[in-house]
């Protein structure tokens, strides 16, 4: 690219050569850092109750997920019952139980009469045949007629005796894979016991109810009831994966919405910021002039430097930094220098706090933003920032002075200054005077100073950096971190003097079909912005007036 195109990038610049950024500019102390204590009280663990509308709702977000694992319980409930579990054949025979003593009373079909303590007498000898039934000789006597190759236990265990209550009557039931033999063996159970029973007494007080029939052989398996089992195993299904979600969602400590924001952690949500990739690639294919203009363009020391990241974002990304600029300049006209900070990475910091300098940068506001990232800078990386760049390292240890670090942009009214080199002593050259002196100064050349830092839970430098700020603000990934670590983050930038101005909660699923809160903001932001727009400052306007001609 020739330098005549170069220029053409950079024509809406501030108005303000870097190299004079900072000559004669006047030096005034700033307010104090104020803690912020005056937050919405924040719970205590003990006081956290589960929300059963928050149960539900998540219940029916994963229904899908819950009605699966219940089919495919039910599947393997119903295979099984079917094809591996051995049919089972019941077959049942019937005795009464008689107590026969002569006295008045009622009379039996055969003349003998039956009294009332004879019936009562009957009923409690039932509980006494029930055993004799299932006793060693009845199954003895059993197994050699038939030949068995079982023991005494083993028939007893396919033989049940049950009564109905307040009756006389024994009902003997057996069951057998081969449901003739079921059949056959109730009969010779019932026959045995008979004998056996009047044996002990001495007196015919046992009658076979079914005579000479005996039982009927079953047609169709009593066990195992293919229907209930798989009904049972979807249910079964059901509860596990219910089970499941529910335990996630207790054990699941990590921030996610506004209100664990505020409840747990006791601030203010500034803004919610989308999850939705605001770095929209390949648009402009067919047109490399529109490709090339929409990518960051840096020129530091009257050099070029390439940049292959494209800057715009979507429309309803571009209205939540609106949110999140208008909440930052509604906590005070002082408030003008920002640390931008997370409690660990890949929550989002560095892309949030570019995004916001050029969100300011659209006010027609003088913004420069600092990569005070020293140890690992997230920006250089994904820029693709040559190592011969200079940054803010290289000023701070006095290699160069600050206009031979700081970077015009394309975006009219911003400029960058970048990291730098990793150098071996990061906290030290923050703490230093240097850079106290610089935050001043560059307070009075500029309306806002955006300051990316490194994540305040692993390193103290996002601390030291804070109470240098007017302000700071926390970005907290939705899902990505417990709430406990964001508190001791919380904790270590109040310790050190720093103003949290309030939290940026980041990555919210805003789509339609994304979850529990993704039906509760994206309905709002999806419904209200919508998608598929795009914005970028001047660069929208522009584009849209070039169409309608």
């Amino acid at each position: 690219m020739s330098n005549q195109t170069d220029e053409k990038f950079f024509q809406d610049d501030i108005g303000q050569t870097p190299g004079k950024i900072l000559e004669n500019a006047p030096v005034t102390p700033r307010k104090p850092a104020i803690i912020n204590n005056n937050n919405i009280a924040k719970k205590t663990q003990d006081e956290e109750t589960i929300d059963l509308r928050q149960i539900f709702g998540l219940l029916w977000v994963n229904k899908i997920l819950i009605i699966l694992l219940g089919l495919c319980v039910a599947v393997i409930a119903f295979v099984y019952s079917k094809f591996v579990i051995t049919p089972l054949y019941s077959a049942s025979t019937q005795i009464l139980v008689m107590n026969e003593n002569s006295g008045t009373g009622n009379t039996t079909t055969d003349g003998k009469s039956v009294s009332v303590s004879d019936l009562q007498s009957s009923t409690f000898l039932v509980k006494d045949y029930t055993y004799m039934i299932t006793s060693k000789p009845v199954m003895k006597s059993v197994i050699d007629e038939y030949g068995l190759d079982l023991t005494y236990s083993g028939l007893a265990s396919k033989v049940s005796v049950t009564s109905p209550t307040d009756t006389r009557i024994l009902t003997i039931t057996v069951t057998d894979p081969d449901p003739v033999m079921s059949k056959n063996l109730a009969d010779s159970i019932r026959d045995a016991a008979i004998k056996h029973i009047q044996g002990i007494i001495g007196v015919d007080t046992v009658k076979a109810i079914d005579g000479d029939i005996g039982a009927v052989t079953p047609t169709s398996p009593s066990s195992p009831n293919v229907s209930r089992n798989t009904l049972l195993g979807m249910l079964i299904g059901i509860f596990i994966a219910c089970a499941i979600v529910v335990l996630r969602f207790m054990l699941d400590d990590s921030i996610k919405t506004q209100e664990d924001v505020e409840n747990k952690i006791g601030l203010s949500v500034l803004a919610n910021m989308p999850y939705k990739e605001n770095i929209e690639e390949g648009l402009y294919e067919n047109d490399p002039e529109k490709k090339e203009k929409n990518k960051l363009k840096l020129r530091q020391n009257g050099q070029v430097i390439p940049t292959n990241k494209d800057i715009r974002i979507s429309k309803n990304i571009s209205e939540a930094y609106k949110k999140l600029r208008s909440n930052i300049q509604f906590s005070g006209r002082h408030v003008r220098v920002i640390g931008i900070t997370s409690t660990v990475p890949n929550e989002g910091k560095s892309v949030l706090s570019l995004n916001l300098a050029i969100s300011l940068a659209e006010l027609g506001k003088r913004v420069i933003f600092i990569d005070a990232d020293l140890r690992k800078s997230v920006l250089v990386g994904r820029y693709k920032i040559s190592k011969q760049v200079k940054g803010l390292t290289h000023y701070l240890s006095g290699v160069n002075s600050f206009d031979e670090v700081v970077c015009e942009t394309n975006v009219k009214n911003l400029h960058m200054v970048f990291s730098g080199i990793v150098p071996p002593n990061p906290a030290e050259l923050l703490e230093s005077v240097y850079f106290r002196e610089l935050v001043k100064q560059l307070r009075q050349a500029y309306d806002y100073v955006v300051i990316d830092t490194p994540p305040v839970g692993t390193v103290i430098d996002g601390a030291i950096i804070g109470k240098e700020c007017d302000g700071v603000v926390m970005v907290v990934g939705s899902g990505d971190i417990s709430y406990k670590l964001v508190e001791r983050a919380k904790e270590q930038l109040e310790t050190s003097g720093s103003r949290i101005l309030g939290v940026a909660l980041n990555k919210v699923p805003m789509d339609k079909g994304k979850g529990y809160y993704g039906k509760y903001y994206g309905g709002y932001y999806g419904g209200y912005y919508g998608y598929g727009n795009y914005s970028y400052g001047s660069y929208e306007n522009e584009e849209a007036s070039k169409d309608k001609k």
